[in-house]
């Protein structure tokens, strides 16, 4: 069995309460890239005090290729989880103006709900 994409999940149930309920009914079904990408958004903003991050800027960060991340921001953006920032000049070398992103949730939020998340896990395996 397939976990469904947030794009799947977007289109299932309209979006229309606040961003962290969104969040919270969409996390069951966060692929683990996604996780990474949303995790990874927040420590690039934290480690480097910018407001926002293009998806070449997050892929440096993390080390990945261009398209393993943005992918994932426009699967995040579509959840309402992430949202668009103010097109600018990027920091990588590789792109020219873009738009970049920031999140529409708080890293606490996140943390507890991976921690929650694994906690099921655990407790389902020791079931």
């Amino acid at each position: 069995m397939t976990q469904p994409s947030l794009l799947e999940m977007a289109e299932r149930a309209p979006l229309s309460d606040t961003s962290l309920m969104a969040y919270d009914r969409l996390l069951p079904t966060l692929a683990e890239r996604e996780w990474q990408v949303l995790a990874g958004l927040h420590s690039y903003l934290k480690q480097t005090g910018f407001p926002d991050a293009t998806g070449g800027e997050l892929a440096c960060f993390l080390g990945l290729d261009r398209t393993q991340v943005r992918p994932r921001l426009t699967a995040l953006l579509k959840a309402g989880v992430i949202e668009k920032a103010p097109t600018r000049r990027s920091r990588d070398p590789f792109e020219t103006f873009c738009h970049g992103h920031r999140p529409c949730v708080p890293l606490a939020a996140l943390e507890r709900a991976k921690k929650d998340r694994e906690n099921e896990a655990n407790h389902a395996e020791n079931a």
